[in-house]
């Protein structure tokens, strides 16, 4: 049976959970999280440790960091209002202009 738990008025199934984890997994690992951390190691040479953390830090803490911030806040309209009216759709445009020229 599927075990369903109320968290902040509303119903929380643990099939939903599986769903946005496997979602939030195949969204942050792609090819380049395959490729590239060997290829980091192989060329880094006997400056494998500052590599490593260097990795560690932009591909492991900052988006965890980042999800954990989002999560606390609500959601990120809540945490771009202290800083401006508009900042949220600034950010949005940015992010999406940034975006397509990396992929293109």
């Amino acid at each position: 049976m599927i075990e369903t738990k109320t968290l902040a008025g509303r119903t929380v199934r643990l099939r939903d959970v599986f769903i946005l984890g496997f979602a939030f997994f195949a969204t942050y690992f792609g090819a380049g999280n395959l490729i590239f951390p060997p290829q980091l190691g192989l060329s880094s040479g006997t400056a494998f440790l500052p590599a490593l953390l260097g990795l560690s830090l932009s591909g492991i803490l900052l988006p965890v960091f980042a999800l954990l911030v989002i999560n606390r806040c609500g959601d990120v309209r809540r945490l771009t209002a202290h800083v401006g009216k508009h900042t949220y759709h600034i950010l949005l445009t940015l992010l999406m202009i940034i975006c397509t020229f990396v992929s293109i």
